[in-house]
């Protein structure tokens, strides 16, 4: 008799929405999905699932373009700034973030004098960043495959050029540099970058590795250095702002007379004019 009044009382309350199940209890209508408690017998209603929405494109997303509002380059620079002489300067680097062409400005004030019009220095990208001991702390070329001959530029990726040899830059008379290059095959980031190697600039000619001996095949024979840096990673500033004003294509190479800084950049007085347009791919076969 009791057993029956109980089942009697357990069947009224599911019935009117009295039933409270224990606490953790799993109930589920088989056809209709879980039931609420304390809610009857009333199942979730349970529809199609439906898609994640997905973004779409976002400002500043094209291609291979990176953040808006982020560069799309890389940019290096490292300073010349030689405690024991007048030599001052700067080299700054640019690549795009996906790659391709270097390139590189190359400005440097205070060299000693020349009365010639053709004296040239080679400049190289050594292996290691430390520009101790007079700049020989920075050991060999860069050479990433550590096999390769020393050479033009023009002829890396051939075994007779490091990814460090930059070829020759000529000073003009006043004991000045301003050069632009393009170096295809440089890198900025990666194993085979260049960030934090040292750029040494020598006092004589590189003779590209013609010279007919073993030290052309290592060094070019370009003598001991004169400056060296260490190249950094960096904004754009130094890029936009060229360590040697320029007015357009005009820069003084030649002049001599008074030499002063203003604002971190060298000033050079009168307006003759500078070769080049922009870039120039200079020729390093000689």
């Amino acid at each position: 008799m009791l057993l029956v009044v109980c089942l009697c009382l357990t069947v009224v309350q599911l019935t009117t929405g009295q039933f409270q199940p224990f606490p953790g209890t799993n109930i589920n209508d088989r056809n209709n999905g879980p039931i609420v408690p304390g809610q009857g017998f009333q199942p979730i209603p349970i529809g199609p699932i439906q898609p994640v929405p997905q973004p779409g494109p976002q400002p500043g997303f094209q291609n291979n373009q990176v953040l808006a509002g982020r560069d799309l380059f890389v940019y290096g620079t490292c300073y010349f700034n030689e405690t024991g002489s007048n030599i001052r300067g700067r080299v700054d680097f640019q690549q795009a973030r996906t790659g391709g062409p270097t390139r590189v400005r190359v400005q440097v004030v205070g060299l000693p004098p020349s009365l010639m019009s053709d004296t040239e220095h080679g400049i190289h990208i050594h292996e290691y960043g430390d520009i101790g001991r007079g700049c020989y702390a920075s050991g060999p070329h860069f050479d990433s495959d550590t096999f390769s001959f020393h050479g033009s530029p023009n002829n890396l990726g051939t075994g007779n050029s490091h990814e460090g040899d930059m070829g020759n830059l000529r000073q003009s008379n006043a004991g000045v540099i301003d050069s632009d290059l393009v170096l295809p095959l440089m890198n900025l980031l990666g194993d085979t970058g260049v960030l934090g190697r040292a750029v040494v600039l020598h006092e004589g000619r590189d003779d590209l590795g013609r010279g007919g001996n073993s030290m052309s095949l290592q060094t070019g024979n370009a003598g001991a250095p004169l400056t060296c840096c260490v190249i950094a990673w960096s904004d754009s500033t130094n890029w936009n702002s060229p360590y040697i004003a320029r007015n357009g294509n005009n820069f003084n190479a030649n002049q001599g007379g008074n030499q002063n800084f203003q604002n971190g950049r060298f000033q050079q007085p009168g307006q003759q004019q500078f070769q080049g347009n922009g870039f120039v791919n200079n020729n390093f076969a000689g």
